[in-house]
């Protein structure tokens, strides 16, 4: 007598019998469930948190949706500068005058230059930087420094408000994050 075969596998078939593949939804770690309840579907850019924590005031949905037009130009314009190797006038390179660059230590030095663009009165130095950390970076889980900073104050704002006690000190950003984000939001009003 033979011994019997591999046993059979168990879930849902086709009409042929083959098994249909399990189609299981990838909730993301703790993380990504926390920000999708604070952000909702805004999370995905450093415009729409802002727009979630009520820091862009009472016109923040055209704004948000003004800054979300711009990325796509912005994101069509870098496609075709890449794909047709076209060149920027601005600085004679691909890629225009927007550059990003991730890592920490260019970003401190990007505030450094800020700063010293608020200290020194060069306003319109310190817009162009506060609109590209706000509509034109891509800043997808977080970022920039300064609008993080302001978010983390607003929650701990509210969290504070909800548990009955005062905000902690230690939270509170810098004068400079409150100037950039009023920069920034000039500088989109005026786009």
């Amino acid at each position: 007598m033979a011994k019997r075969g591999r046993p059979r596998k168990v879930g849902p078939r086709d009409k042929k019998g083959k098994l249909r593949p399990v189609q299981m939804r990838d909730h993301g770690n703790d993380k990504t469930r926390v920000k999708q309840e604070l952000f909702g579907s805004d999370g995905a850019d450093a415009i729409g948190r802002a727009y979630r924590m009520g820091l862009l005031g009472e016109e923040g949905q055209s704004l948000v949706s003004k800054a979300r037009t711009i990325k796509k130009v912005r994101m069509a314009t870098t496609e075709a500068q890449t794909k047709f190797n076209m060149r920027c006038a601005l600085n004679h390179g691909v890629g225009g005058v927007m550059s990003i660059d991730l890592d920490p230590d260019g970003q401190l030095a990007r505030e450094r230059r800020m700063f010293d663009a608020l200290s020194c009165g060069r306003k319109t130095q310190m817009r162009s930087l506060a609109f590209d950390g706000l509509v034109i970076g891509d800043y997808s889980d977080s970022g920039p420094a300064w609008l993080d900073r302001l978010l983390i104050w607003e929650f701990e704002k509210i969290e504070a408000k909800r548990q009955g006690r005062e905000p902690r000190e230690s939270c509170k950003p810098y004068r400079m994050d409150e100037e950039l984000l009023k920069e920034g939001i000039e500088a989109l009003k005026a786009a």
